[in-house]
């Protein structure tokens, strides 16, 4: 992009209406401002939306349950540039993308750039983050780096979830529900107050189905699901200065999501591992019973917030505390002998994995100055033993052991960030802010091979000077530790025109921490890549019309990445091997736009969506692909990036739009929702060359070809209605996700597409006490 045309991108931009906007509720007066205010904490503190300089979109409750966003996964449909879909085959995890920045690996060594956090406190595990909304106040989704405020690798963006707080009353409700696959669902929350200074909340949930796809091998359902959760809560008021918010949660999640061969028949998975449940010693189940095809997260943690408002500042100190037992053994379908008893390409892990956070955050303000300061603090134990096979023949039902090894790895963090917001003027604030960080990441390698294994298998593991040991590691030259310091600074221009118009012009640093490519089964593929730092340029607008029943934002922004973080993964002789190296520098520029209108108090639409250029890779060095070839070649072959390959997931258009009706019915309410997303084509896969792939579906002698990799135009549609008795003391609700019954991948490996859910239809009951 040329220094002339990134000039008229921001003078346009400048000019234009900039900003974000959260779908509200109406009052239900007839009268003026029928959209409710929206208060977020994209600053750490508390702010009316439409005043703060930040690209964020707020989500209540109410309109989480009136979009049908049931976990976090589900946000990819409402939000203005984020993309993703679930992790290829385990439920827990998503793989949030926005601006073009993500990450499809969710083993302990890697770090995602579109962080979550959960009542401030960050997750740092991508295998837990498609998070449960079973019990949520709000939720805030913050696009571009957050380098300050919310540090921790946020060059994406970042994801924050407020839950519930105890109520002063008691209370609460039960829901129950029934739906497609014989889905079966049950939640419920209790508040009991035990005093004027003691409150406490009680949640839970559970879900289960028979899943949405079927084994043509085994002939038996399979991506089922079965989760259940439960929270406890409670506020005391140890004065009237000083609060202690305190809470634990626990959730067991089994749920799979095996792929599909892309000119297969629509679900339908050739796999022919057979099924079982999921516990710590799988991978003793996989190799004495040949059985698989599961995944278990159980993850529970403790949160404690003590907030002290003193005369001159108000103080928090949050603790977090979070343990993560995951297990998991998938057929990923790599090669032609799936069928087999043993599956395609097989990965068994199980993962016990500690974090703890501490962070100490004060707030204040003066006449012209407020401020956040603060100090925070993360360390990370994670152990993961791994286990690779390959299907060696159908007819002759081996397996090839390509790999059995521990990774044990540490992470310690320290960073300390200070923001402050100053008045020039009535109309004019200056922000500026900066974190300084200080990290530590160690691993070690240990080979698992035993001296004897059943005899389905026949070991087919590295040389001993090639197995991935920390001594062979480091003999390859690859080092086990990594220290690295990072200073992000922010910088931001606020001009307030009115109480109704706002602009804003910013620049955002943020960085994202190294990692070592651990899946590999040779010591020099688990090479080491160092962190990707971003920059930010934003301008803005944010604005309300017709005595606030219209709110109209945009957000413009120009991205640079350097040193960014590419994954790939490709087949070799022996199996599949991923490799992620700062492989490129990437560009990227767009557009976003919000917009609620509620012309009637009884009627209200929302819009939002994203134009971008969809990104471009830079400053790319010479590499070599599959087999050596260099990438130059043509055609290009596997595992390579180049600078004529698209950025993945990076839609260069988003649009979503959506309408909620409400009409009297006899003494009660019925209220219609409906919401469309669009979305344009994107590439799934780094290698991107071939969007399509040819095979001879099962059951067929005729080959077909199927898109793959690239995914077209897509258009998904979400309808509901709720019938709500007087005082809503119960209500009735009938809906429908993916109404029109779309088809298409969101994610692929090697081969293997994980698409997006069928049409689902669920009715469920709920009543308020």
């Amino acid at each position: 992009m040329t220094n002339t045309s990134r000039t008229l991108l921001f003078v346009g931009l400048a000019s234009a209406l900039s900003g974000q906007v959260a779908v509200a509720q109406t009052t239900g007066d007839s009268g003026a401002n029928r959209l409710e205010e929206v208060m977020v904490t994209a600053q750490r503190r508390s702010q009316n939306l439409q005043e703060v300089p930040v690209a964020v979109t707020s989500f209540t409750n109410r309109q989480l349950e009136a979009a049908q966003i049931r976990e976090a996964g589900d946000l990819v449909r409402f939000v203005p540039s984020l993309t993703g879909g679930i992790n290829v085959g385990t439920g827990g995890a998503i793989s949030f993308f926005m601006r073009g920045l993500g990450s499809t690996e969710q083993v302990a060594t890697f770090d995602v750039p579109v962080a979550l956090y959960v009542d401030e406190i960050y997750i740092a595990r991508q295998s837990v983050n498609n998070v449960s909304m079973f019990d949520v106040e709000r939720v805030e989704v913050l696009r571009g780096p957050q380098g300050t405020l919310f540090g921790r690798n946020s060059t994406g963006g970042a994801v924050s979830i407020s839950m519930a707080k105890p109520g002063n009353e008691l209370g609460g409700f039960v829901e129950a529900g029934v739906g497609s696959w014989g889905r079966q669902t049950i939640r419920g929350s209790l508040d009991i107050p035990v005093s004027d200074t003691v409150l406490t909340k009680f949640s839970g949930f559970y879900l289960e189905d028979d899943g949405y796809a079927r084994s043509t091998t085994l002939d038996e359902r399979v991506n089922s699901e079965k989760n259940w959760g439960v929270r406890a809560a409670t506020t005391v008021m140890l004065n009237d200065r000083v609060t202690w918010d305190l809470s634990y949660d626990y959730i067991d999640s089994d749920r799979t999501t095996l792929g599909f061969l892309p000119f297969d028949p629509e679900y339908r998975t050739r796999t022919g591992l057979a099924l079982t449940d999921c516990d710590s010693s799988i991978i003793d189940t996989f190799l004495n019973e040949q059985q698989g095809n599961c995944s278990n997260i159980r993850t529970g943690g403790i949160t404690s917030n003590l907030n002290w408002e003193m005369d001159w500042a108000t103080l928090n100190v949050i603790t977090g505390y979070r343990h993560t037992d995951q297990s998991f053994a998938l057929d990923f379908q790599i090669g032609p002998n799936t069928a087999g008893p043993l599956g395609g390409f097989m990965i068994a892990n199980e993962v016990d994995h500690d974090q703890f956070t501490q962070e100490f955050k004060l707030v204040g303000n003066t006449d012209r100055l407020s401020w956040v300061a603060g100090a925070f603090y993360l360390y990370e134990d994670s152990t993961t033993d791994a286990l690779d096979s390959f299907g060696f023949a159908t007819a002759f039902p081996l397996g090839l052991l390509l790999g059995h090894k521990r990774l044990e790895n540490e992470t310690d963090s320290l960073a300390f960030y200070l923001q402050g917001d100053y008045r020039l003027t009535d109309s004019l604030e200056l922000t500026l802010g900066g974190r300084y960080t200080d990290e530590t990441k160690e691993v070690d390698f240990t080979s698992l091979i035993r001296n004897s294994y059943p005899a389905s298998f026949i070991p087919a593991f590295a040389p001993p000077d090639l197995l991935p040991t920390s001594a062979n590691m480091v003999a390859a030259g690859i080092p086990l530790k990594q220290d690295e310091t990072q200073f992000s600074p922010r910088v931001a221009l606020t001009y307030t025109m009115n109480d109704d118009l706002l602009f804003f012009a910013s620049a955002t640093n943020g960085f994202k921490s190294g990692g070592w490519n651990a899946r590999a089964n040779s010591a020099p593929l688990n090479s080491d890549f160092g962190p990707e730092e971003a920059w930010s340029y934003e301008v803005g607008m944010k604005s309300e019309w017709l005595d606030g029943n219209l709110r109209l934002n945009l957000t413009g922004y120009f991205l640079e990445v350097e040193d960014l973080q590419v994954l790939s993964g490709f087949e070799s002789p022996t199996g599949i091997e991923f490799l992620t190296q700062n492989a490129a520098d990437l560009e990227a520029m767009g557009l976003e736009f919000e917009i609620a209108y509620a012309p009637l108090a009884n009627l209200e639409f929302f819009i939002n969506g994203s134009v971008s250029d969809g990104g471009e890779y830079k400053n790319i060095p010479p590499l070599l692909g599959a087999g050596g070839v260099p990438c130059s070649a043509t055609p290009e072959p596997l595992n390579c990036t180049t600078e004529d390959d698209d950025p993945v997931r990076f839609p260069e258009q988003q649009v979503n739009a959506g309408v909620s009706y409400s009409v009297p019915v006899g003494a009660g309410e019925l209220v219609f929702n409906g919401a469309l997303s669009y979305q344009s084509s994107y590439w799934s896969s780094t290698y991107n060359d071939l969007g399509t792939v040819t095979g001879v579906p099962v059951g067929s002698d005729t080959p077909v070809t199927a898109d793959f990799s690239e995914t077209g135009d897509t258009t998904m549609v979400n309808i509901g209605a709720t019938y709500a008795a007087p005082s809503e003391q119960w209500t009735a609700t009938l809906e429908c996700q993916n109404c029109s019954n779309e088809y298409f991948f969101t994610s692929s490996l090697a081969g293997t597409g994980y698409p997006v859910l069928p049409r689902w239809v669920n009715f469920r009951v709920r009543y308020n006490f």
